[in-house]
Parts: C-alpha cells; sequence; structure tokens
C-alpha cells in the first residue's frame, strides 16, 4: 500500500460523487463506484445499505458488520468526501492499493469482481442495491482503491482510485461551478 496525500483522496472523493451522480440520472443498472465500510472485526456477508439506511454497528466479539454503499444521499456524501476534511484525515491515514493484493479473501472478491447493481421505482428513482459478480467482457472494475483507517472510530473506509486522468475527464464533463462549490464547503487547508 502506498500512501497518498489529502489532497489526492479528496479529488478521487470528489470523482466518485460525480460519477455516481452520472450513473444515477442516466439510470444505468451498473455501479461500480460504491464503497465499503467496515470494522477491525467485520465480516462477511457484506450487508449493502439501502437508500436512507444507515449503519448499525452491532458491537458483537463474534464479528462485526460489514457494509457495501453507494454514496448517493447527503450522509454518505458527507462521510465519503467529509473524511478528506483536515478534522478527520489527522486521525488516520489515505493508502491507495491494487484490489487484487488485499489480503482478506473476501474483501477482495468484493473490490477485484463485483460492482452493485441498482434498482429503481416505476417513476425512476433509485431505491435499493445488491452486490452482483461482473461478468461482462469489458469491465469497468476499479483495479486500485483507497483505504482510510479511522483510528479513533475503528472504522476502514474503502473507495476508488481514480488517477488524474481518470479524474480530469470525469471532471470536465461536469459543471465547474458545482466542483467550486462542493470544494469550497468541503477542502480545507
Amino acid at each position: 500500500m502506498n500512501t497518498i496525500t489529502r489532497k489526492e483522496a479528496f479529488e478521487c472523493a470528489l470523482a466518485q460523487l460525480i460519477a455516481i451522480s452520472q450513473v444515477v440520472n442516466n439510470g444505468k443498472e451498473k455501479l461500480y463506484d460504491y464503497a465499503l465500510i467496515l470494522r477491525s472485526k467485520s465480516v462477511q456477508p457484506i450487508v449493502c445499505l439501502k437508500p436512507l439506511d444507515y449503519f448499525e454497528w452491532n458491537n458483537s466479539t463474534y464479528g462485526e458488520n460489514s457494509y457495501a454503499f453507494a454514496p448517493i444521499t447527503s450522509d454518505y456524501n458527507d462521510l465519503i468526501i467529509g473524511t478528506c476534511e483536515r478534522v478527520y484525515s489527522e486521525n488516520g491515514i489515505f493508502q491507495k492499493f491494487k484490489a487484487n493484493e488485499h489480503p482478506a479473501k473476501w474483501i477482495k472478491d468484493v473490490l477485484t469482481r463485483q460492482y452493485l447493481k441498482l434498482q429503481y421505482d416505476c417513476i425512476g428513482v433509485f431505491c435499493g442495491n445488491e452486490l452482483a459478480y461482473d461478468t461482462s467482457l469489458f469491465s469497468k472494475i476499479h483495479s486500485e482503491w483507497i483505504r482510510y483507517e479511522n483510528k479513533e472510530d475503528d472504522e476502514i473506509l474503502y473507495f476508488p482510485y481514480y488517477t488524474p486522468t481518470e479524474r480530469n475527464r470525469i471532471f470536465q464533463n461536469f459543471s465547474n461551478s458545482a466542483i467550486q462549490e462542493i470544494t469550497d464547503e468541503y477542502w480545507h487547508e
């Protein structure tokens, strides 16, 4: 794992938010830009959070819950991009790693082979998701991810790593004023 700067993690989190909005706004069913959150004693299976649900840690000595989620609603957006704020980032470090090198087989399986299959209601509003295996010939699964471990809360957050080229391409297809607004709200030197 390679340590990356808080600024680079912030840019990846911002790219993730934009990429997700483009998938959901176009009613697509496959989301490769999801996130995972676990604790040090988390076990499988991974629970997929539905919109407006939130993490319910079970605090069990036999194993903790694990969650996959789509950072779409404001609570989830705040969690991912807010993690890059100075207050939170001082409690841990951001590390970039290759998904196929993750030491936990069940996490590696999710990061390298699965996506969130999105579900919409009859009027086209995102209403649920589930993990599914990608069998497509040209997969869009991320090969690199960011790991952030908050030492105070014992939480580990995973979200996709976007190369500088991928970030620039995503940012070019989005409103500059919206990017600036999000940056002004969340980024603090």
